[in-house]
C-alpha cells in the first residue's frame, strides 16, 4: 500500500488538487508508515496507548485512500478535481468531526463506494447525484448520504430520493436509482471501533433497517428507484430492500 501511495502527491498535483502534508489523508499515510515500523520493529513501532484510536482509524482511512487511488488514478480529471479537494478536508480524527467539517468524509464515502465497485470490474462515473454505475444493458444512478445521527436517517433517505426523482425524470428508461446510506457515523462517532464478526455487524445493520423501514416507506420514490442500501464503510457490509 505504501509503495502504491508513493505516487499520490504527484497524481493530486496533476489533477490540480492542493497537496498539504497536514491534511487528513497524509495523516492516514503516516499511520500506515507507523504500522509498517511496528511490523518490522515490534518493540519500537507500536503506538502508545493514548493514540490507539488515532492509529486504528488512520489505518482504515488509509485503506480507503489506497482503493480510491487505485480505482480512479486514470479517471477524467474534471470529474475528480473538486471531489478530491473536498474529500481531503476535515479533521484527521473522526472524533473531532463537527457539522461544519463533515464534508470531507461524506465525499470520501462516495469515492470509496465507487472505488470498491471499480476494483471489482465495474464501470463507474462521478456524475450527479453522486455516482453512475454502468452495466451492459442498464445503468444505476446512485445518491450517497452519510447521516450523523440515527434520527437523521429518514431525512437522508428523503433527500436522496428527491435527488433521484429529478435525475431519473430526464434519464433514459434503462437507468435506475439506488440510495446508499453510510451508517459509519451513526454507529460510531469516532471514539470506538467495532470488534465483532461479519454476521454480528450484518445483524446490527438489518436491525436498524427493520426499525426504520416503515418510516421511509412514506417517502416519494421515483418508480425506477429500486433499492436503499445500508452500508458500514471499511467493512464491506451492505443490506438492501427492493
Amino acid at each position: 500500500m505504501l509503495r502504491t501511495l508513493a505516487g499520490l502527491d504527484d497524481w493530486l498535483r496533476g489533477l490540480g488538487v492542493p497537496v498539504q502534508q497536514a491534511d487528513r489523508m497524509h495523516h492516514a499515510i503516516r499511520m500506515l508508515e507507523r504500522a509498517e515500523r511496528a511490523f518490522l520493529e515490534p518493540r519500537n513501532g507500536a503506538p502508545p496507548e493514548s493514540s490507539k484510536s488515532d492509529y486504528v482509524f488512520g489505518l482504515t482511512e488509509a485503506v480507503e485512500l489506497h482503493d480510491v487511488f487505485l480505482a480512479f488514478r486514470n479517471h477524467p480529471p474534471e470529474q475528480l478535481r473538486d471531489r478530491l479537494t473536498r474529500a481531503l478536508s476535515g479533521p484527521p480524527r473522526p472524533e473531532e468531526e463537527t457539522a461544519k467539517s463533515r464534508d470531507g468524509r461524506n465525499v470520501m464515502f462516495e469515492l470509496a463506494l465507487g472505488a470498491e465497485w471499480m476494483l471489482c470490474g465495474a464501470d463507474v462515473e462521478l456524475v450527479e447525484p453522486d455516482l453512475l454505475l454502468k452495466m451492459p444493458d442498464r445503468s444505476y444512478l446512485v445518491a450517497c448520504k452519510r447521516p450523523e445521527y440515527e434520527h437523521s436517517i429518514r431525512a437522508a433517505i428523503r433527500s436522496a430520493a428527491s435527488q433521484l426523482r429529478s435525475a431519473l425524470s430526464s434519464a433514459p428508461n434503462n437507468y435506475f436509482g439506488l440510495i446508499a446510506i453510510s451508517l459509519s457515523r451513526v454507529l460510531n462517532q469516532g471514539n470506538a471501533y467495532f470488534s465483532g464478526d461479519y454476521n454480528q455487524l450484518s445483524e446490527l445493520l438489518n436491525s436498524l433497517m427493520d426499525e426504520h423501514r416503515l418510516k421511509w416507506r412514506t417517502t416519494e420514490f421515483h418508480a425506477r428507484n429500486i433499492a436503499v442500501l445500508f452500508i458500514r464503510q471499511q467493512i464491506g457490509v451492505a443490506d438492501c430492500f427492493d
